[in-house]
């Protein structure tokens, strides 16, 4: 068993997430953690990327929308905060915790 499972813009591109969630869950400790950094589907940086025809983001995501996967994991784990996080823009990146800015959703969680 495991102290900690992470997904680094991984969970959003999975199909059946809600197994990888599942298994998450399986497989650690009690009362240990999850950490989910998402890309952020209202950000400059998705829809840019995003708009690019041949993107990989574009072809390979399969869940834009956050509160749907927010509500699968907390049927596996207690989510303790969540937040907006790190922008990326043209000329670099930047800090910022906006919606429309920060090019990361991250959620942290305990196991249920």
């Amino acid at each position: 068993c495991f102290d900690a499972v992470i997904f680094v813009t991984a969970l959003e591109f999975i199909q059946n997430n809600e197994k990888a969630l599942q298994e998450s869950s399986r497989v650690l400790r009690e009362n240990r953690r999850l950490l989910v950094l998402m890309l952020n589907p209202d950000s400059w940086y998705f829809h840019e990327k995003f708009n690019v025809p041949t993107s990989y983001i574009r072809h390979n995501i399969k869940h834009k929308n956050i509160e749907e996967i927010q509500q699968r994991i907390s049927e596996y784990f207690q989510i303790e905060n969540q937040e907006y996080f790190l922008g990326i823009k043209p000329e670099g990146i930047v800090a910022s915790t906006e919606k429309s800015v920060a090019s990361l959703y991250v959620v942290t969680g305990e196991k249920r």
